[in-house]
Order: C-alpha cells, then structure tokens, then sequence
C-alpha cells in the first residue's frame, strides 16, 4: 500500500505563472507568479523580510495600456544571482487604465 509523503501546501490561492514588467521605487524587475493573495518577482535590488512594499506592475490589455500599483509585506526574500527573489503578501491593489 502507497502512502502520501508529500507536504501540504501553505498557499490558500492558486498561482499563475506569468511574466510581467514591475517597478518599485526606482527598480525594474519580473513577476513569476501572481494570486489573489500574492505575488512574486524578481528585482533588481535588496529587500529585507517583513519590509512593507510598494510597487506598480505593467498591463497591455485590449481597453489600452493598465498599472497595478500594489502594496505589501515581503513574506520571503532570496537572492538570484545579481536579483531578489521577493514573495509578497497582498494588502492593498489599485488599477489606473491609460496610463
């Protein structure tokens, strides 16, 4: 008989995989993998666990061009070579269309 060693996962939201163009302050990065309640993504700069964040992510949609400013708590930092890897914890979205 088989049994289960997998670990349960932590997530509550399913993860989409997808890669956009983000910003925060004056640093570019990628996201990796969106949710309802988070967000991960490559930046070009240090951040610091726990830290509260701000940043602004870059949508072509078909009503014209869209920026998510998002803000948050970095629940999980790694470093990737010359970038950080940064899990974010969603506590607040905003869409502006035509920017």
């Amino acid at each position: 008989m088989a049994t289960n060693t997998a670990k349960p996962s932590k997530r509550q939201h399913e993860r989409v995989g997808v890669a956009l163009p983000v910003r925060a302050a004056d640093k570019a990065g990628t996201t990796r993998d969106i949710s309802v309640g988070g967000i991960y993504f490559e930046l070009d700069d240090k951040t610091e666990l726990g830290s509260d964040i701000s940043f602004v992510i870059e949508l072509e949609a078909p009503q014209g061009r869209m920026n998510v400013t998002c803000r948050g708590q970095v629940v999980r930092a790694e470093k990737l070579g010359s970038r950080t890897g940064i899990a974010v914890q969603l506590a607040d979205m905003n869409i502006a269309m035509g920017i």
